[in-house]
């Protein structure tokens, strides 16, 4: 049972074509994961344990950043899909909107259609209006799923650390139809490299993503589409598209 847990972890959360593939194929394991492991995992004291389970979740996404962030070689070699699940929310829970997130973000487009001009807008006024909180993100570094974090806590408090404005910017372009991504790497500060999340939006006039970043946008520099964004971004991972 050890083995077909560490299987199905691995299979799951590092998203691993063989591991996948050998799980459909194995009658035992199939066997197994139906009489022994899915009544383990639904058992009442799994789903009395959310802390053990956060932590490894959040330890599996801290753990895919590169040893030597100094390294600005070729990120490739790493890009794994992390797990969904940052500051004791899942990413699904972070974008998660409300009407009044949905109306603003189609008042602040208005009658505009183009998608990058509309990205565009909504970068604009969640850089002006959503203060960067360093209380929050010194808690963060202790203890990630002590405090809230997403879009709605974001846009009520106006305040939030780089996760909670990248979620923020994803549920508003959602709201008026702007393909956009949550992408994690590192951000560098000016003194250091660290973990942060930031966005992409997508162009269909040119086919391609653009970068944005709504957080160091807030410092008042351009960081929406900047050709020199992977000057302070790197070993980018796309957690999610919509």
């Amino acid at each position: 049972m050890i083995f077909c847990l560490l299987l199905n972890f691995y299979a799951d959360y590092i998203n691993n074509p063989s591991a996948g593939n050998y799980i459909n194929a194995s009658g035992a394991y199939q066997a197994v994961q139906r009489s022994i492991l899915q009544p383990v995992l639904n058992s009442e004291t799994v789903k009395k344990a959310p802390k053990l389970v956060s932590e490894a979740f959040r330890n599996a996404v801290e753990d895919l950043t590169p040893l030597n962030p100094g390294d600005l070689g070729e990120p490739n070699y790493w890009k794994l899909p992390a797990i969904k699940y940052f500051n004791g929310v899942t990413i699904d829970e972070a974008v998660q909107s409300t009407p009044e997130i949905d109306n603003l973000a189609q008042q602040i487009v208005g009658n505009e259609t183009d998608a990058i001009k509309k990205a565009r807008l909504l970068y604009e006024w969640v850089c002006e209006n959503i203060d960067y909180d360093k209380a929050k993100a010194e808690v963060v570094l202790r203890d990630p799923s002590s405090v809230n974090s997403g879009a709605i806590v974001t846009f009520e408090e106006r305040s939030g650390v780089c996760f909670d404005y990248a979620s923020l910017d994803a549920a508003m372009c959602r709201a008026v139809d702007v393909k956009v991504r949550l992408v994690s790497g590192l951000g560098y500060s000016g003194e250091e490299w660290g973990p942060h999340v930031w966005n992409q939006v997508y162009d269909p006039a040119d086919d391609r993503w653009i970068n944005v970043d709504t957080t160091f946008g807030n410092s008042g520099f351009n960081y929406f589409d900047n050709p020199d964004f992977s000057d302070n971004h790197r070993y980018d991972v796309v957690q999610a598209e919509w």
